[in-house]
């Protein structure tokens, strides 16, 4: 687990800090992948970020996750910075470490390439 402070800070230092960390979900299954890129979103001035959509939660609390749906994709964000300063990172992509073939059955996808990608043809991802 990463601690609070580690989100309480600038966007872009957590989207990079973030990278090569481990993302469990525990369910009836373990899954888990490791992060492999992810994108810093910057409040109202961002227009790719949910801030700027209206997203209410944007200005909660550093560490909080929510996953949303855009162009039916599940995107999933972590809140940054203090409280009312509202900006996030999403994650992009995961490179699938456990349980791919539940991954593979929830998503319909069989190519391992594409199980845990997200969303393309951003300007600003992180490799």
């Amino acid at each position: 687990m990463l601690p609070k402070k580690f989100y309480n800070r600038d966007p872009m230092e957590v989207a990079i800090g973030l990278l090569g960390k481990i993302i469990i979900k525990r369910n009836n299954h373990i899954l888990k992948g490791r992060i492999v890129e992810t994108e810093a979103y910057y409040g109202l001035s961002d227009p790719a970020s949910r801030a700027r959509k209206g997203a209410k939660i944007m200005w909660g609390s550093p560490g909080i996750t929510f996953i949303y749906m855009v162009h039916g994709n599940w995107l999933f964000n972590i809140i940054t910075m203090p409280i009312g300063e509202p900006s996030g990172v999403l994650i992009r992509a995961v490179e699938p470490l456990e349980g791919i073939e539940i991954m593979k059955k929830n998503r319909g996808i069989e190519d391992i390439k594409n199980l845990t990608s997200g969303p393309v043809n951003s300007q600003r991802h992180l490799e």
